[in-house]
């Protein structure tokens, strides 16, 4: 599968402020982080203030080769569409959930990937998602 899910909460209740990985083989959230400096930061990478207030940011990265190596050229565009559907899966659940959702297209890759310590090359991200007000 060519996506990743990360998962930055700052307010959100039952759950604590920090950076989480989404584990499909547990169906769990994995706590990455709980530094106020790497929250705040990965918050601050994105464009829109108003976004940077928001309870929850949903980060979907890509990992290239797990799709490219089969799919070779073709394989980026497979990714993108496969990150829409993800997002847009988690609109549908938002809005039935009556959770506030936008979609995000201006961050900063590069600030990101740093602050979930991804490899450069072999995972980004690519899509955003922020939650609640």
């Amino acid at each position: 599968y060519p996506l990743e899910i990360y998962v930055a909460i700052k307010n959100t209740k039952g759950i604590e402020p920090g950076i989480y990985h989404y584990n499909v083989l547990d169906h769990s959230l994995e706590k990455l982080t709980s530094s106020d400096e790497t929250l705040d930061g990965l918050y601050n990478s994105i464009h829109f203030e108003w976004a940077r207030k928001a309870a929850a940011i949903i980060i979907t990265t890509a990992v290239w080769d797990r799709t490219l190596m089969k799919y070779r050229d073709s394989g980026y565009n497979l990714i993108i569409a496969e990150s829409g559907h993800v997002n847009q899966n988690i609109h549908l659940v938002s809005t039935s959930l009556d959770i506030k959702s936008c979609s995000i297209s201006g961050f900063r890759n590069e600030e990101i990937d740093t602050m979930l310590d991804l490899i450069e090359g072999d995972e980004s991200s690519i899509y955003i998602t922020v939650l609640g007000r």
